[in-house]
């Protein structure tokens, strides 16, 4: 006589056993995904800050009216604010360029080197919204990234402030303004 063992399990034990053990279709197990996304948000992607720089390879100073964040090519680059697209140019030094006023009235924002618009002049955007992609446009131009601008009671770079105690405030701070 043989003696027959019957195990019982329970499905959902199991999956949840498979979902953390076995890799998801990138290559990359569940857990190490959620990780890796928490930390990519914890860390910054600013490569230039606003104000006064000497480039010593260059033999150039200047002043930078923004702050650069280094993106891949064609990243969504999203609206911070509620406000209207007022205008979108090419420049030869910021490339592809899209203005956005803001609703409040009294600031204005660059978002410089873009790719590709995905608004136009007269849309209203809200905080979230995808309005361009960046890329690595215009001469003066490190790699692909995005330079953000935010200027009060005018345009241009005479009105610009520094925009880091801005980005610092909103929800995802600096990730409020791309999407990896």
């Amino acid at each position: 006589m043989v003696p027959i063992i019957i195990y019982t399990f329970n499905i959902g034990n199991v999956r949840h056993h498979l979902d953390d053990t076995f890799q998801n279709n990138i290559g990359v197990d569940k857990k190490s995904a959620e990780f890796n996304d928490f930390i990519s948000k914890q860390q910054s992607r600013e490569t230039e800050s606003f104000g006064d720089y000497k480039n010593k390879e260059l033999s150039s100073e200047g002043k930078h009216y923004g702050i650069d964040y280094g993106v891949p090519e064609d990243t969504k680059v999203k609206a911070v604010t509620p406000g209207t697209v007022t205008r979108t140019f090419d420049n030869e030094y910021g490339g592809k360029v899209l203005q956005i006023a803001e609703n409040n009235g009294q600031y204005h924002q660059w978002y410089m080197h873009l790719n590709k618009y995905k608004v136009k002049v007269g849309d209203k955007v809200k905080p979230g919204d995808v309005i361009a992609l960046s890329g690595n446009t215009g001469k003066q131009t490190t790699g692909p990234h995005i330079h953000f601008q935010r200027m009060k009671n005018g345009v241009g770079n005479k009105y610009a402030e520094d925009p880091k105690p801005f980005i610092d405030k909103l929800p995802d701070k600096e990730h409020s303004i791309y999407e990896l």
